[in-house]
């Protein structure tokens, strides 16, 4: 599990994220279509791969489709999780979708994961009672 002060940057976050988007089978998800879906390169792909397997949060099999692993998938769904909440919040602050999105990534880099969590249950609470 990571946790503590995370060990996840920015940028880990957003791969995770978008192999959320895409990764509707079990077969996992091609380099291209995460390039694509990023707007990075195939390479940038590849080196973001190595170093989310390397935390033992994603796989590749021999012909590079990359899957979660059982504790990427559970730390993928709770930064999703979190990133939604962060957004919603974000939204009133930022006009622009992408600028909203990466502020997201940059803050949950930063937060240890206790207080993200602490964080995402108050503002929960808060819209409950709107």
């Amino acid at each position: 599990m990571v946790s503590q002060k995370s060990t996840l940057s920015a940028s880990n976050i957003k791969y995770l994220l978008a192999m959320r988007e895409l990764n509707m089978e079990p077969r996992g998800v091609r380099s291209t279509d995460l390039a694509r879906s990023i707007g990075v390169t195939k390479p940038s792909v590849y080196t973001m791969a190595k170093s989310l397997c390397s935390l033992g949060l994603v796989e590749k099999d021999r012909y590079g489709a990359i899957r979660f692993t059982q504790d990427g998938e559970d730390v993928a769904k709770r930064y999703e999780r979190y990133y939604n909440t962060l957004c919603s919040c974000l939204c009133t602050v930022f006009p622009k979708e992408a600028d909203i999105r990466s502020a997201a990534c940059a803050m949950l880099a930063e937060m240890p994961e206790n207080n993200i969590e602490e964080m995402c249950d108050t503002i929960s609470e808060r819209a409950k009672k709107l």
